[in-house]
């Protein structure tokens, strides 16, 4: 883990419970962003599977 992420962690874990699960929530819900150079690989490895 970077520096910069482990101080970013050690703030974090100072915050009151409400503060660190809002943070928690937001971390969460930016890696479930649709990625759409990903999805278009999942579909290219899809088709080339179906035909085989």
């Amino acid at each position: 883990m970077p520096q910069s992420a482990k101080a970013i962690l050690h703030q974090a874990l100072e915050l009151p419970s409400n503060d660190r699960a809002a943070l928690v929530e937001g971390l969460i819900a930016s890696l479930d962003q649709p990625n759409p150079a990903l999805d278009a690989m999942w579909l290219k490895e899809a088709e080339i599977n179906h035909h085989r």
